[in-house]
């Protein structure tokens, strides 16, 4: 794995604290610091999402875009999750079945692309 692949997992993974931190949270300000702190890495996570197509689409363009698209569904679906948790709506259980189900396909896809091209 390379150290450009290793940042992109490491933000996922903190992405993916801050947002549960914010969901879990019932302060407003904690919600909101929590959506602005995932908003910056998400920026970073995009622009390391961007070197990695760049570095393996001449291997496989068709997957490696796929799974690119999937990760900004991905950020959006987090965003939108803290945004209604944002403006006291209580967050749905089928927005959360659908951010699994988009992140289980886009880490699949991800370890596949790693796996046969990385």
């Amino acid at each position: 794995m390379s150290t450009l692949m290793f940042v992109h997992v490491i933000l996922w993974i903190l992405i993916g604290l801050i947002c549960t931190y914010g969901i879990t949270i019932d302060q407003f300000h904690q919600t909101l610091i929590a959506q602005y702190c995932a908003r910056i890495l998400d920026i970073a996570l995009v622009i390391t999402g961007l070197v990695n197509v760049v570095h393996t689409v001449a291997m496989s363009p068709l997957l490696v875009w796929i799974q690119f698209i999937l990760e900004i569904i991905t950020i959006g679906l987090l965003d939108f999750t803290l945004i209604s948790k944002r403006n006291k709506k209580n967050v749905k259980p089928k927005s959360i079945m659908l951010f699994v189900l988009v992140f289980a396909v886009t880490t699949i896809l991800g370890t596949v692309i790693q796996y046969l091209f990385g």
